[in-house]
């Protein structure tokens, strides 16, 4: 499927160091893009710039140090663990040129990775985003970031955007795996999704069809009917629910030991490693708990290598993007 043809794998992306200038940057890049929040209003960059940002980011940068300090960091695990994915993949498949690229704060930028795949004389690029489920805020971004990347860039070929894998029984199935070697059918498992606000699903975003959709298909594997909880919820708006945090609550009188797993994420983050392990679990303690077990993402596992490289990339949907002339003057998507 894939004869002279390209990868481009994206991911959310980092700060680039750990310093407030750094983390200012990444959450001004992050949260001034208008899918992650919406449609905020003409002020909004501003409200970020002198306002937002350089409140929370030392917020933040509290966060990212205590990160590092318990588990003995010296780079953002999102960006290693990605780099170490690219690698074995690219051994996985060798004969099929496939780059990395950040949607936001660390590079390889898209126009950087895309520039590369030019100079490289492919003349068709097949972008996967690296998240299983559908949403404006995930693969509606990467799309709509492509084009715009494309325009800055040399490159004259097709580029087709793939658009989630979480109805992949493989991808499941490879969930499911993980799950196992830290659970018991006596436990509670929850699966946690990062967070959307509720008015993207009333206008119509399929992110928590897809999360329901994927928890079903977990559940398959492992003969449970995991608990769905949302975390990561930022701003004042209505964001879906339930929360992770009442999850907790409810499991903390009733169960010592609970499961966590986070399959909205395909590799280590912030969010699973300081939210679950720090915050979520200091959280299920103070109300009782005895102990909340988190698994770890696929990240660079040897069997989500192969997988993603024999099961799921061949039989990925994609959404095409046609350039129809070397100045960019068109740009039109087909949904096939």
């Amino acid at each position: 499927m894939f004869s002279g043809k390209g990868i481009l794998l994206v991911q959310l992306g980092s700060p680039e160091g750990l310093n407030l200038e750094k983390i200012g940057e990444y959450l001004y890049d992050f949260l001034g893009d208008p899918h992650t929040l919406g449609n905020p209003p003409p002020f909004w960059k501003l409200l970020l710039r002198f306002l937002i940002i350089p409140m929370s980011r030392k917020k933040s940068l509290a966060k990212y140090s205590r990160m590092f300090e318990a588990n003995g960091f010296t780079e953002m695990p999102l960006v290693s663990i990605s780099r170490s994915f690219l690698f074995r993949l690219r051994k996985e498949l060798p004969n099929i040129p496939i780059e990395l690229a950040y949607q936001y704060g660390c590079s390889p930028r898209l126009e950087e990775s895309i520039q590369k795949f030019s100079a490289l004389g492919v003349k068709e690029i097949c972008v996967v985003p690296l998240y299983p489920q559908r949403s404006g805020v995930t693969s509606g971004a990467v799309f709509d970031q492509v084009k715009k990347a494309i325009s800055k860039t040399s490159f004259q070929g097709q580029v087709l955007v793939a658009d989630g894998f979480c109805y992949h029984k493989s991808w499941a199935r490879e969930i499911a795996k993980s799950i196992q070697e830290k659970y018991s059918p006596s436990i509670p498992l929850v699966l946690s999704f990062h967070g959307v606000q509720e008015a993207r699903i009333k206008q119509g975003d399929p992110y928590e069809k897809d999360c329901e959709a994927s928890a079903k298909l977990i559940g398959d594997f492992l003969g449970v009917k995991p608990i769905i909880a949302y975390q990561s919820k930022y701003g004042k708006s209505k964001w879906i629910g339930p929360s992770l945090l009442s999850v907790l609550s409810e499991l903390s009188s009733e169960h010592k030991k609970i499961v966590v797993a986070t399959p909205a994420f395909t590799a280590d983050n912030l969010e699973t490693i300081y939210e679950i392990d720090e915050e979520a679990r200091e959280y299920f303690e103070s109300l009782g708990g005895k102990e909340l077990v988190r698994v770890p993402c696929l990240n660079d596992s040897e069997s989500w290598v192969k997988t993603f490289a024999h099961e799921i990339l061949p039989k990925l949907s994609y959404i095409h993007i046609l350039l129809l002339c070397m100045f960019h003057l068109r740009i039109y998507r087909l949904v096939l």
